[in-house]
């Protein structure tokens, strides 16, 4: 239930929902199905509150949130 990106429908058509787009302190890198999905530092992220430590880009390079799907590994 989001604002979808008008460029991003027309680029990538009925599988867009393959193609995560958005706006934060990480943008959308990589997504193996099934495996993972990776998040790259967005360089023009300065959006922190005033009362935030720190109002830059975040710190961390990438994040990489993986998918466990066995559930005694989870």
């Amino acid at each position: 239930m989001a604002i979808p990106s008008p460029a991003a429908v027309e680029k990538w058509g009925k599988d867009y929902g393959q193609h995560p787009v958005g706006t934060g302190p990480f943008v959308f890198k990589e997504w193996a199905a099934q495996d993972h999905i990776t998040l790259t530092r967005n360089p023009d992220y300065n959006w922190a509150p005033a009362f935030a430590a720190h109002t830059g880009p975040a710190y961390l390079d990438e994040v990489t949130f993986r998918f466990l799907p066995e559930a005694a590994t989870r």
